[in-house]
């Protein structure tokens, strides 16, 4: 039966994504060297791997996402009788997206890798994960030491979470891109007042014809009082204005990493829109991690690996990422701007990302990599 394409991506990217499943499929199931838990967990990251190469060529949306995967789901149990339910596919997407293949351990099974999957918490992950193989849990073992996990830290008290070693975590902000506040008009030539955006970093942008498609649009971003919050669309060559509610998801941008400077500081390459880039070096919010001459607290490290082993772990969570969102809170007194930052592997879908972006800032605090601060 010829496979039936869903609505939302072209018929030769549909059958390209069965083949190359389907293939890598097939090999894993002709593989001959004895290691089939090895095969096995391989063949999924890369089937998770597939499917990420897929969305991110199509600009995937969440809609989008789920008609390809359980159109997928039909066509490969239909071929290979189960094994590729939506919900399973899903799970292959999401283990590609948490680890490198290098840190897959194979003498973990892909139904234990299905229970850690689980698990937000990074730390906490890793903590199973070892305890899985060190005293040789078999799945339902891990199964239940997940749900205990995830019960426990959902059931603490906050005076529990006061006494705790491990920090708070912090508040994960809203955040949308391409917002801006309209501020007070002005004019270069002293004849024609025009909107003035507000693109933070102390960047202000003159609208004008170049921007807007139709002269109307210029009128009605005129009249709206200085303050007033609008999204930017941008269709073709030429943007579309429309006022927002709410400042609250104001200075979310996409950013280009340059390099990690040390385990709370980054230097980036920030998309402002409009064709506006700024370099600017970052400080992460609410969180104090060690300089790279330093230890932290009461460790047993020598002082230099703290700050190094920071660094590292920074290095370490954004390598492969095509690009990150951050969120700015204002500067500190060395004028860095307070950030929080969002990332994915391999993700290039901002919606994504913005949806369901590992929140750098938590993991470290997870980690023990930094402390808490006010």
């Amino acid at each position: 039966m010829k496979p039936k394409k869903p609505t939302g991506i072209s018929t030769p990217t549909y059958n390209s994504i069965l083949k190359d499943i389907s293939q890598i499929y097939e090999n894993a199931q002709s593989e001959g060297d004895g290691n089939w838990n090895k095969t096995t967990l391989f063949a999924h990251w890369k089937i998770g791997e597939r499917i990420i190469e897929v969305e991110q060529g199509q600009k995937e949306r969440a809609a989008y996402g789920d008609m390809v995967l359980k159109q997928l789901s039909k066509d490969l149990n239909r071929k290979f009788g189960k094994g590729f339910s939506d919900r399973n596919l899903r799970y292959m997407r999401k283990f590609y997206q948490l680890y490198k293949l290098k840190e897959v351990k194979t003498q973990l099974s892909w139904s234990h890798y299905r229970e850690l999957l689980l698990v937000d918490d990074s730390a906490i992950r890793l903590k199973l994960e070892n305890q899985s193989i060190a005293e040789g849990w078999s799945q339902l073992d891990l199964q239940k030491r997940v749900k205990q996990a995830l019960a426990g830290k959902s059931q603490k008290s906050d005076s529990e979470k006061q006494n705790e070693s491990t920090p708070e975590r912090l508040k994960r902000p809203l955040m949308r891109l391409y917002l801006y506040r309209v501020l007070q008009k002005f004019s270069s030539d002293l004849e024609q007042p025009v909107p003035n955006l507000d693109l933070g970093f102390s960047i202000r942008l003159k609208v004008n014809s170049n921007y807007a498609q139709k002269q109307s649009v210029l009128t009605e971003l005129s009249k709206l009082k200085v303050g007033s919050v609008i999204e930017s669309r941008k269709k073709g060559s030429s943007y579309y204005f429309e006022p927002v509610s709410s400042a609250k998801e104001l200075f979310t941008y996409k950013a280009y990493l340059e390099r990690v400077i040390d385990g709370d500081t980054l230097l980036v390459n920030i998309d402002l829109g409009f064709s506006v880039f700024i370099e600017q070096r970052l400080r992460l919010r609410g969180l104090d991690a060690p300089e790279l001459g330093t230890s932290q607290g009461k460790s047993p490290l020598p002082p230099l690996q703290k700050g190094v082993d920071a660094k590292k772990f920074v290095e370490s969570r954004l390598k492969d990422c095509n690009f990150l969102i951050i969120k700015t809170h204002g500067s500190d007194k060395y004028d860095r701007y307070l950030v929080d930052v969002f990332y994915l592997k391999g993700e290039d879908n901002e919606d994504k990302i913005l949806r369901e972006g590992i929140f750098l800032n938590n993991e470290l605090l997870e980690e023990k990599m930094a402390l808490l601060v006010e």
